[in-house]
């Protein structure tokens, strides 16, 4: 689906904010796919009509893996992640 490879996209966009070491993003927060080719502003306000912030904050190791578990709670994962590597079964 469009959506995963639009949550790729934003996690990796992310980890370029000064300072970040791994971003997370929340499924819920993308609203709808990309085409291929042009993109609108009017698409990428579709796409995520929030007012977010980017925030950098600092961590623990046993923080991230709970957001991380948290996640995979259900059959589906409920995030994009970039600047790790998470492996579960």
């Amino acid at each position: 689906r469009g959506e995963y490879a639009v949550g790729n996209l934003l996690a990796d966009a992310l980890l370029r904010a000064p300072g970040a070491e791994a971003a997370l993003v929340n499924n819920g927060s993308i609203r709808r796919g990309l085409p291929a080719g042009p993109v609108t502003y009017g698409m990428l306000y579709e796409l995520q009509p929030f007012q977010n912030a980017v925030v950098v904050v600092e961590a623990t190791g046993a923080a991230l893996r709970a957001a991380l578990e948290n996640a995979l709670r259900n059959p589906t994962p409920d995030a994009h992640v970039a600047g790790l590597v998470v492996e579960y079964a």
